[in-house]
């Protein structure tokens, strides 16, 4: 069996400045969330300060939205390797186009997507959406949000209402 890197968990600085010169750093800030709330205050106070966050290696770049984005969809592919070690039915997989580091399996039947549901911990949810339903787990694995989904067309004849409208 293959060895899974560890996701990476950048740390957060802010480099306070006024102009071009250098007043201050606030160090040691490990939640990305509290770091940009901080920024924003110090911002408003101090203009030319930067966010920034380090790398693997100990190299330090400034935390915009574009790098953020990069290092949080890094590990979530770090967590789909770790997902597939455990040997659980194959699926479909993606990063999430919209939502960074977040990934997104398609299962093709509910029995896999219960696989997954134990997993995770959590319990699959079922939705009737017209002629098809759809069962989803969603959960967080290493630190990333995870759902797997499957669509199963309905077994049951159309509902009572239904058939007296095509009538």
């Amino acid at each position: 069996m293959t060895r899974v890197v560890q996701p990476f968990k950048p740390e957060y600085r802010i480099e306070v400045r006024s102009g071009d010169k250098r007043i201050s750093d606030i160090d040691a800030i490990w939640d990305k969330t509290a770091a940009q709330k901080l920024y924003a205050s110090v911002q408003a106070a101090f203009p030319g300060s930067r966010l920034t966050m380090s790398l693997p290696g100990g190299t330090w770049v400034e935390a915009t939205t574009a790098e953020i984005d990069r290092v949080a969809d890094v590990n979530a592919a770090l967590a789909l390797a770790a997902i597939l070690e455990v040997g659980l039915t194959r699926i479909d997989w993606t990063l999430a186009k919209y939502e960074p580091g977040e990934i997104t399996g398609y299962a093709r039947s509910r029995e896999v997507v219960a696989e997954y549901a134990k997993l995770l911990g959590k319990d699959v949810a079922e939705k009737v959406e017209g002629e098809r339903t759809r069962y989803v787990v969603k959960g967080v694995y290493r630190d990333v949000a995870v759902d797997v989904y499957c669509n199963v067309k309905n077994d049951q004849p159309a509902s009572a209402d239904k058939a007296k409208a095509v009538a």
